[in-house]
């Protein structure tokens, strides 16, 4: 239950104890129970081991929700002792854009800033598999992610069925994305 999971604590719970029925409760090498105890007994050993599977089970989401939370802080750190040594806005777009790819690991990564004429600016990029971008490079926003500016989460499963998304598709080799807005003092500055 630790390793794996609730129901396979169940399942090997439930096996033991027909196994135990099976090999040594009386009559041997039958299912059935002659003797009420003996029934009484394997049904409260039944109920505890699925307490105890169920227990198990929660403590090994805690234990990863824990590690997760672990990891974000530490991103938070690194980034913001940048900030606290006064590093140039380039090295903390970039920090922050690898301590995404390090959480979530993506294909790719970019931290674009959104521009008054509608336009976005891409600041930094990376991710495991993707080619990066073309930091300073501005370009329009595509219609499918024009939400981002109104402050909407994006999510795109397959970009071949958007026809302005083709360059993306093209270039990066992606064929999704989420796209998360960044608020700053109520306002939308730009995305990830």
């Amino acid at each position: 239950a630790i390793r794996w999971g609730a129901g396979p604590g169940l399942t090997v719970a439930a096996a033991s104890v027909t196994t135990f029925n099976f090999l040594f409760v009386p009559p041997r090498m039958s299912f059935g129970i002659e003797d009420a105890r003996y029934g009484i007994t394997l049904g409260v050993f039944l109920v505890t081991a699925a307490l105890i599977a169920q227990l198990a089970a929660r403590s090994r989401l805690g234990v990863q929700e824990s590690a997760r939370l672990s990891q974000e802080q530490a991103a938070l750190r690194r980034v913001a002792t940048l900030v606290a040594h006064a590093a140039q806005p380039q090295e903390v777009f970039a920090a922050v854009s690898d301590e995404i790819a390090r959480l979530l690991e993506p294909d790719l990564t970019t931290l674009v800033r959104f521009e008054a004429d509608g336009r976005a600016t891409f600041l930094a990029g990376g991710g495991w598999r993707g080619r990066g971008v073309d930091v300073g490079r501005t370009m329009p926003v595509p219609p499918s992610l024009a939400p981002l500016r109104d402050g909407a989460v994006v999510r795109i499963d397959d970009l071949r069925q958007r026809p302005d998304m083709a360059e993306t598709v093209k270039r990066q080799g992606l064929l999704g994305v989420v796209g998360c807005p960044i608020v700053v003092e109520g306002a939308v500055w730009g995305a990830f």
